[in-house]
């Protein structure tokens, strides 16, 4: 039997706990029995899942398999689901055990573009979080699903661009939607990667875009910055590490050019 893809199964919820300001793991290597889901709200920590490495950090979700060693290190306070659950085929409804047949599900980091629908689904999970009615946890099933629909909808997006015939610039797109938010995060070693030089890659991305690389990455990160200040009560410097900029006055300055606005106002705004 085929591998199943993506968009073919959906998570199926069995527990989770939601861990606030945690400032560093019990166990620096854990091994689950089911798959496991960390969704990050804040803060920011190092993950090893095989060969899967990276940083996760608030708006990621990062994927782990069973019986794989799950390695983390936490690196700025975090504020984060940890969510159990296992895989159905969406067709026949029933349990995917074989880890044979899900070889096509990523592991370690995957990042959603539509923040706002993603905060919206947390919101109601931690709502629900201390509730173990049936009712309560088919709501939590339905809010794990809607995350993981919208995934597999951005990543279809990403794979059958209707504007592009290049897909070298879907995989373009696809590692700044991924790695725009990390300070190692370079135009100029994305270029490198896909084998173009930084002129051929900023005209051929937008060509396929309708806007530069560096562009979208700004677009990217400020979207998340203007998210991250009417939803939450980080302080300013917290949010500039979290959306990539190197501080917070930098971040003040580029919100205020791009949309007319000071940071401080935006939040009394949206915090009224």
């Amino acid at each position: 039997m085929n591998p199943y893809s993506a968009d073919s199964v959906l998570p199926h919820y069995l527990q989770s706990m939601y861990w606030t300001n945690k400032d560093n793991f019990l166990l620096s290597v854990d091994i689950y029995s089911n798959w496991i889901l960390f969704a990050v709200e804040e803060g920011i920590f190092e993950f090893e899942i095989g060969e899967a490495k990276g940083i996760g950090r608030a708006g990621d979700l990062v994927l782990s398999p069973p019986y794989i060693p799950f390695r983390r290190k936490i690196i700025q306070n975090l504020t984060f689901f940890s969510i159990n659950f296992q895989w159905k085929s969406m067709a026949e409804q029933k349990t995917v055990a074989d880890p044979r047949l899900l070889s096509q599900i990523p592991i370690g980091k995957i990042s959603l573009r539509n923040n706002e629908r993603l905060i919206s689904n947390y919101d109601y999970l931690r709502k629900l979080q201390n509730n173990h009615d049936p009712t309560s946890i088919h709501r939590k099933n339905h809010l794990l699903n809607d995350i993981w629909l919208l995934y597999c909808l951005e990543a279809d997006n990403l794979k059958q661009p209707k504007w592009s015939p290049n897909p070298l610039m879907s995989i373009a797109l696809k590692q700044i939607n991924e790695k725009c938010f990390e300070y190692s995060f370079c135009i100029k070693n994305l270029s490198d990667d896909l084998g173009l030089t930084p002129v051929q890659f900023t005209r051929k991305f937008k060509t396929a875009w309708g806007m530069t690389p560096s562009e979208y990455a700004m677009e990217l990160k400020i979207d998340r910055a203007k998210h991250l200040l009417a939803e939450s009560t980080l302080p300013l410097q917290k949010i500039a590490d979290l959306c990539g900029f190197e501080n917070g006055n930098y971040l003040s300055r580029i919100f205020s050019k791009k949309l007319n606005i000071q940071t401080t106002d935006y939040r009394r705004l949206h915090h009224r």
